[in-house]
């Protein structure tokens, strides 16, 4: 009886953690994805002519991300 009882506490105990860390996962993902997204929008900011953007946010999008990647490479 214990024994059926110890399998499935322990089952609850190992699905709890597998939610928790793919949600602690998700959290962080996410977190990135915005802080990626004012990060090019800070980077996209600096190519202003009056108020209009100089290139197109899908090439500053290429820029910034190219920025990212070599500086998490790098450092």
């Amino acid at each position: 009886m214990y024994t059926v009882g110890f399998f499935y506490v322990s089952g609850i105990v190992f699905w709890a953690f597998i939610l928790w860390k793919a949600g602690a996962l998700i959290g962080y993902i996410i977190t990135a994805s915005v802080i990626k997204a004012v990060e090019v929008y800070r980077y996209c900011r600096r190519f202003r002519v009056n108020g209009e953007f100089k290139y197109s946010r899908l090439r500053c999008l290429k820029a910034a991300t190219k920025r990212f990647f070599s500086a998490m490479w790098s450092g």
